[in-house]
């Protein structure tokens, strides 16, 4: 049995840097003490946004991390024949933004992993079944520099699939 003894009621409900820990907890007896951590809290995608595209770096130890999460409005299709009628959607087709990982690495950028994830969310409550829906998507690369690089600024000519008309935020990378 695990027990937590203290920092069990943080919660990060403000935008930017935050202390978490140390933990102090027993297991079988024995107690455990975590180092602390400090985090850097960012915002939550906007509520009702359903066509978009946010592109971040974190930085923790020696690692940065570049995340990318999109989302794209359902479109709903519907069919019918002789006995039955539906209505669904599908995220078949849809073109997410990818990062062009080769060109990346060519800035002397090293990705050693790299993460994607894909769901349906409702950023609608009140359309919940109707359009209030999105098909979602996060990729996490995890990238070090090598002894050489010189930094640069992330820009639309490192991914694929962009929006049209997207134009990214200044990123440095240094």
């Amino acid at each position: 049995m695990c027990q937590l003894i203290s920092g069990r009621d943080n919660i990060a409900n403000k935008v930017g840097p935050l202390w978490v820990g140390p933990f102090e907890f027993t297991v079988n007896s024995e107690k455990y003490s975590t180092d602390s951590i400090m985090l850097d809290i960012h915002p939550p995608l906007p509520d009702k946004v359903k066509n978009g595209i946010w592109i971040r770096l974190a930085n923790f130890k020696d690692h940065s991390y570049l995340i990318v999460e999109q989302r794209i409005a359902n479109e709903w299709t519907q069919s019918n024949d002789e006995n039955s009628f539906t209505i669904s959607t599908s995220s078949e087709g849809l073109d997410f933004a990818e990062l062009n990982q080769q060109l990346f690495e060519q800035q002397n950028l090293n990705i050693s992993s790299s993460r994607t994830a894909s769901n349906s969310q409702v950023v609608d409550e009140e359309d919940a079944f109707g359009s209030g829906t999105v098909q979602y998507k996060i990729s996490t690369y995890k990238f070090s520099k090598e002894d050489d690089f010189k930094g640069f600024n992330l820009t639309n000519e490192y991914f694929e699939n962009l929006p049209e008309g997207y134009e990214l935020n200044h990123i440095e990378i240094n």
